[in-house]
């Protein structure tokens, strides 16, 4: 609070009123002058209720002057002033006349739901952000091998070790009769292609698959190799997942 009896001035011509509850300024007008005449030769003016002749004081930045019934005086105005608590990131609204923030909030608001005060704003720890950065690496290899799954049906892909296994088997024995094997004879006989055919196919295509496999879990793994090396929030920021051509 500040107390201004040193600025106070009375304007004879001027009304200054107040809110009947808190006191604050709410405005002026030039007074009215009493219809019944002069007083001792002077203009007489009508005073309303909750009104003065004292003159408020100028108001500074978050200041509303209040009367307290003899004069004027500052109080601090943050109504409607929206702060964050800095330790518990606390949403606080001022809502009361002379009510003030205090020293642990600030008006920056976090947009991380894991962010701290680190003194000067915001920010998140850099152990989250390598958290999350290793997630969107794993999750861009996810999409990298979904994509490369696409390339084959699902009942290819739930029986590719089961293909890879019998033709292997079938390649060193032809007279194989594992499992597997078998497996891989139904598909030949199924796709009317011999079986030593049906073999070479099974093994090209495996071959295929394998380096595009390869550089995804390459790159899954170099990637977060550098993420957790990464000092910085800047240098986790650098790390970006590359585009694979399969």
């Amino acid at each position: 609070v500040r107390l201004v009896g040193s600025e106070m001035c009375i304007r004879d011509s001027k009304i200054y009123f107040y809110n009947e509850k808190t006191g604050e300024y709410i405005g002026e007008r030039v007074a009215q002058r009493n219809p019944r005449g002069t007083v001792g030769g002077a203009d007489e003016f009508l005073m309303p209720r909750y009104a003065t002749k004292i003159c408020p004081p100028v108001a500074g930045t978050h200041e509303t002057a209040v009367f307290d019934g003899t004069g004027w005086r500052l109080e601090p105005d943050y109504r409607g002033c929206v702060y964050w608590d800095k330790i518990t990131r606390e949403r606080r609204e001022i809502a009361a006349l002379g009510s003030e923030p205090e020293s642990t909030w600030t008006d920056m608001e976090p947009l991380d739901a894991a962010a701290v005060w680190s003194g000067n704003g915001w920010e998140v720890p850099l152990e989250e952000l390598r958290r999350r950065k290793i997630d969107e690496i794993r999750a861009c290899a996810d999409a990298a091998a979904d994509q490369l799954k696409r390339s084959y049906s699902q009942a290819e892909f739930e029986t590719w070790a089961r293909q890879e296994a019998g033709a292997r088997a079938l390649r060193a024995d032809m007279d194989d009769a594992g499992p597997d094997a078998e497996f891989v004879r139904s598909m030949a006989v199924v796709r009317g292609v011999p079986v030593a055919v049906m073999v070479e196919k099974i093994l090209a295509a495996v071959a295929r698959a394998v380096v595009p496999g390869a550089k995804i879990v390459g790159m899954q793994q170099r990637l977060e190799d550098l993420a957790l090396a990464a000092a910085s929030a800047d240098e986790l920021a650098e790390i970006v997942w590359l585009e694979i051509d399969f």
